[in-house]
């Protein structure tokens, strides 16, 4: 009955569909005057609203219709992630990027995730969460571009001796995880997404979770969260529905793009598709701006905890220090004494081992999250770019094959008057690797090197002294490697953002905070000290003295931090912003 009442609204929406159109041809009759091009606009519309319509209302009698015959028990419990879905298949929607995670059940063995994908380089591309400092031995996620192909995905156990290490067979995950043969051998668990040559983009939030030892490693649990589909692929199995892996939502810079314009507007039409292709790169870049913003504050709240953690370690290493050398002195007078001081020594050096270590996994994880993100929207922005760069070169050549005047289409209203490009961000295939280097390393050195300075106290007496009191001065006088990576990357999302804001202006889309108009890259500007909120000079000085006439002092009317004294070209103060920047970088 509900997919009856749904095909039968989809018949009202064809009729309307229908009206509109018709009354889009009657206007175009009596205004024939205002010309050809309006009128065939109007009927598009008409047309491809219509469709929309008729596709939404088909699209969910259909799948209403699915749910029914074949009585799927999930979807009293699954209601949200189908509308999902249904929105996602029917709807205009830009494709998001490709989300892969790996999860532990347990901590028997070390794991890491295996990736392999055609970009269209030609060339087969391959990441291992085994080498991404930002992953851990239980737990990984990797983000790819919506545009990858042939994607291979397997698992990797990792033992002592690098012999033992190998990949983790294929398991019947409907049937208590049985293992699975091929032929004599156990087989190999490989799962491929978007393969073939004819393929079609197929949304992927998939989770895989792993349980078991070195021997007995296997993947007991798979879902893809982003599946359209109702009926799960053959590698997909999770048991328990209430825990079963939710749908990411989406992103804040793909939503911007689709209301700015649809994906397919103008397809068939140049200079209209290059205007359409401009706005959604605009919203998405706003969207993308005001992202950063959000975690370049994230990361400065982790910085300042990561600071706190830091006078707190390196100060209980101090006082392990000075037990230490109390210990080695009294050892020689009051042995009794001096092996209490020790043992006081040890506590406090292992305490504050223990914290720092438990502290940098917890910072590590929120800091990958916050850089994930980043990537992912800084994915979708640049898959938005590109289709830009293309709209526009295609639409210069059809103008210029034309001989027609750039006045008469506006050039600078779709783009074409923009010559340098826009560089988003460095997302995770080229910066993860860097970012985050050598901060396991240094972390696990760090953690041996202090639990080795108590100990040495208790047994070696003066020679623990000597090492705790090195260890103390040289962690007073060193930033921790986990907390430098994190400044190099909170800088260059700073810069990217800079840049970004640069592009705005060019585009004449970067807003003043006083006047709402729009600020050029050749306007007088200034801005605030540490969020860099530009503004019109002139706008920002009326405000001031409005403050200060109130009693109040000038702050930024965003932010309200302090503002800066420097005024200037906007594009001069962008660009030594930027300077000042990555002139910060730790070395």
């Amino acid at each position: 009955m509900a997919g009856l009442l749904k095909f039968t609204s989809a018949a009202t929406f064809v009729q309307a569909g229908a009206d509109r159109v018709t009354a889009a041809a009657a206007s175009s009759a009596e205004q024939a005057s205002a010309g050809i091009a309006s009128t065939a606009d109007s009927i598009r519309l008409g047309f491809a609203e219509a469709a929309s319509s008729v596709s939404e209302q088909i699209g969910g009698a259909v799948h209403t219709g699915i749910r029914l015959l074949h009585g799927n028990p999930d979807s009293a419990t699954s209601d949200d992630d189908w509308h999902a879905c249904e929105n996602t298949e029917c709807g205009p929607r830009t494709q998001p990027p490709l989300r892969f995670r790996m999860t532990s059940a347990d901590y028997l063995s070390h794991r890491s995730m295996e990736i392999e994908w055609e970009n269209g380089t030609g060339e087969r591309q391959h990441w291992s969460s085994y080498q991404d400092s930002l992953c851990g031995w239980f737990e990984a996620e990797k983000v790819l571009p919506a545009s990858a192909a042939d994607i291979l995905v397997r698992f990797q156990v990792h033992a002592v001796l690098k012999s033992q290490s190998r990949y983790v067979s294929k398991v019947d995950r409907t049937n208590r995880c049985s293992w699975i043969k091929d032929g004599k051998c156990y087989a190999q668990e490989v799962i491929w997404f978007n393969t073939g040559s004819d393929c079609h983009y197929c949304p992927v939030d998939a989770t895989f979770q792993l349980k078991g030892a070195v021997i007995d490693c296997h993947v007991s649990r798979a879902w893809n969260a982003a599946r359209v589909t109702q009926v799960p692929d053959c590698w997909e199995f999770w048991d328990d529905i209430r825990s079963r892996p939710k749908r990411s939502p989406l992103m804040q810079v793909l939503q911007a793009a689709d209301a700015a314009a649809p994906p397919d507007h103008g397809a068939g039409d140049p200079i209209l598709h290059c205007t359409s292709s401009t706005k959604r790169l605009v919203g998405a870049a706003k969207a993308l701006h005001q992202s950063r913003r959000d975690t370049i504050g994230k990361l400065r709240e982790l910085d300042e905890k990561l600071t706190a953690q830091w006078v707190t370690v390196n100060g209980t290493n101090t006082v392990s220090a000075g037990l230490a050398v109390a210990s080695a002195v009294t050892l020689f007078v009051a042995p009794p004494i001096g092996i209490g001081l020790g043992l006081g020594s040890a506590a406090a050096g292992g305490l504050a081992s223990a914290g720092d270590v438990v502290s940098d996994h917890v910072a590590l994880g929120e800091i990958r999250q916050c850089l994930i993100e980043d990537d992912v929207n800084s994915l979708c922005v640049a898959d938005l770019q590109t289709t830009w760069l293309q709209a526009r070169d295609h639409a210069g050549a059809v103008l210029k094959a034309s001989d027609k005047s750039s006045d008469a289409y506006g050039l600078a209203e779709i783009g074409l008057g923009v010559s340098f490009g826009f560089t988003v961000a460095r997302t995770a295939a080229g910066f993860v690797d860097e970012a985050l280097g050598a901060a396991a390393v240094a972390a696990e050195s760090a953690s041996v090197g202090s639990k080795l300075a108590p100990v040495a106290s208790k047994v070696l007496g003066v020679a623990g002294a000597v090492v705790s009191t090195g260890m103390a001065v040289h962690g007073w006088v060193t930033t921790k490697s986990l907390q430098a990576t994190l400044r190099r990357r909170l800088a260059e999302i700073t810069s990217s953002m800079l840049d970004m804001q640069r592009w705005l202006a060019a585009m004449t889309q970067l807003e003043c905070s006083i006047c709402l108009g729009s600020i050029r890259l050749s306007d007088e500007a200034q801005c605030c000290n540490d969020s860099w909120h530009y503004s019109h000079a002139k706008c920002l000085k009326r405000w001031a003295r409005e403050c200060s006439s109130a009693g109040r002092d000038p702050s930024c009317p965003l932010c309200c931090g302090n503002l800066s004294a420097r005024t200037g070209v906007l594009e001069k103060l962008i660009a030594d912003d930027m300077c000042k920047v990555l002139d910060s970088l730790p070395l």
